[in-house]
């Protein structure tokens, strides 16, 4: 169990019981990972390792690393030890998570007209958009637009190579492409949990969505955030990463993990082709990052990372011209010392020919009389989020507030140059399935000539997970150990309160620790 530091102690030997000759000799921990053992009079009867944490999600209104309450479950496979079930040795478990977002808003100017926020997209005065300004719409349009969010997993925690997860995140939401593969990868952690590969369409090596606030409308994103853009919807990108794990440095729960990648540019869509010509995708960008978290039990983390990237095109002549492209990032998080369940959220990001690699960030490039030019693009977010009064698993209220600002070169009048964004919202989370929420965001958007246009968004929202596919709901584990979490288990080893209460301020958000 845990102790008053957060660490986990052997747990002594019970009472004997004649139907249950069974019980939890010693638990450890390595690299943040634990380490249980189970013995019965014949010898040890299974070994596990806590799992690898599934990718946030920053419009998940359910999910927080500040309760620790996530929207998938994990289905252990288990063997019965008189009236005690525990996890298979070895076993593979599965993870399955569904949720359905409902809603509708209001819009005073046009951001056209998508469920997503976006900036980037607010008609400016006096344009032909401008005339559409003045808009309500549901965010489930015709169905086709269902935000609909399906989460697929696997996870082998003994095998040679050691921890081996595979996920898939498929998303429906925008109306016009259907269900899309938004995230999907192959995970290995070698035994000793210091080397991690990975391998498929995830989150930029810049960006870390555990490190932004939470949104009513699936995609959302404050802009000034690193990520990849087509400006109505948020892209993740394929690439290979690997990670060199360390801890115990400053204190014995101290985490430093450093990172290289390489990532697929073909997503990017932030360098307009020449007249005649086309944008040349033909190298990958090569980004790195350095993510320090105070402890491994704690909920702060900060990270600073760069990339560089090939930025090309071809000219009607079937010229080539080529450019390097770079940029510098930093993105964290942490609690404040307060009573209340509070945090800050912030982000930085900055370079020429950065371009895309910020949420409604601005073009990295132009060409113009035969020269190829990087662009200058800045993006710069921070948030509060707070919890009001005494939060529960099932039954919390809180707020997010946010203030978001991108600046970039703009070499044509109706480039655009400057953009403004802030935002808040009130999100009840009422039970252990549904959540309710209000949200008002502003936008104002600057082009290169001048010209402004802005935007008044007010939103209500729905969102449901059911109770099958939640860790940490009331229903979730049936009367056996509390295994499977994503992380170190917070709750007693007799089973689930029914009531489950907020963990102490020094006992969550453990699991978010080896996120990618």
């Amino acid at each position: 169990m845990l102790n008053e530091s957060g660490r986990f102690e052997a747990i002594p030997r019970p009472e004997a019981d004649p139907q249950e000759d069974f019980f939890i000799q010693q638990e450890m921990v390595f690299s943040d990972l634990r380490l249980s053992v189970y013995r019965d009079s014949a010898g040890v009867a299974a070994t596990l390792l806590d799992l690898l944490p599934t990718p946030n999600d920053p419009s998940d209104m359910q999910s927080s690393d500040l309760l620790r309450t996530k929207t998938i479950r994990t289905y252990t496979p288990v063997a019965t030890y008189g009236a005690t079930a525990v996890p298979v040795a070895g076993g593979t478990v599965g993870q399955l998570g569904i949720q359905g977002t409902l809603g509708f808003f209001y819009d005073t100017g046009y951001a056209g007209g998508t469920n997503v926020f976006s900036p980037a997209n607010i008609a400016i005065d006096g344009t032909s958009a401008a005339h559409n300004r003045g808009q309500f719409k549901f965010v489930d349009a015709n169905l086709t637009g269902l935000p609909v969010r399906v989460q697929l997993g696997t996870q082998s925690r003994e095998t040679a190579v050691g921890l081996v997860a595979t996920y898939a995140e498929i998303y429906n939401g925008d109306g016009t492409n259907g269900f899309d593969v938004r995230r999907g990868y192959v995970r290995l952690v070698d035994p000793t949990v210091t080397h991690s590969v990975a391998l498929g369409k995830f989150d930029p090596l810049l960006g870390d969505p555990a490190s932004l606030p939470i949104f009513l409308i699936p995609e959302s994103r404050p802009i000034g955030a690193v990520g990849n853009v087509d400006v109505n919807k948020w892209k993740s990108i394929p690439q290979v990463r690997y990670s060199f794990l360390m801890d115990e440095l400053a204190c014995a729960d101290d985490r430093l993990e450093w990172s290289l990648s390489m990532e697929d540019q073909s997503i990017l869509s932030d360098v307009p082709s020449p007249a005649g010509g086309a944008t040349l995708q033909r190298y990958p960008a090569f980004a790195t990052r350095l993510r320090y978290q105070p402890s491994t039990q704690g909920f702060a983390s900060f990270q600073v990372g760069a990339v560089a990237r090939p930025i090309g095109v071809e000219d009607a002549a079937f010229v080539e011209y080529f450019e390097p492209g770079w940029g510098i990032a930093t993105m964290g998080r942490f609690e404040l010392p307060t009573q209340a369940v509070d945090a800050v959220y912030f982000g930085v990001c900055g370079g020429k020919g950065t371009g895309g690699y910020i949420w409604n960030g601005t073009n990295a490039a132009n060409f113009a009389s035969g020269t190829l030019n990087t662009l200058s693009n800045f993006g710069a977010f921070t948030a509060y989020q707070r919890f009001w009064g005494d939060p529960q698993l099932n039954n919390n209220l809180l707020s997010n507030f946010i203030i978001g600002y991108v600046q970039g070169d703009a070499p044509a009048a109706t480039d655009t140059q400057t953009l403004h964004q802030m935002a808040a919202n009130l999100i009840w989370n009422f039970s252990a399935t549904s959540a309710v929420a209000v949200e008002y965001q502003y936008g104002r958007r600057e082009v290169g000539s001048g010209a402004t246009g802005d935007d008044h968004r007010i939103m209500f929202g729905l969102q449901f997970t059911p109770s099958k596919t939640r860790e940490g709901d009331s229903g979730s584990t049936a009367a056996a150990p509390a295994f499977g979490d994503d992380g170190p288990s917070f709750r007693n080893y007799g089973g689930p309160s029914a009531t489950p209460q907020m963990a102490p301020r020094s006992q969550r958000s453990g699991m978010s620790s080896l996120r990618l």
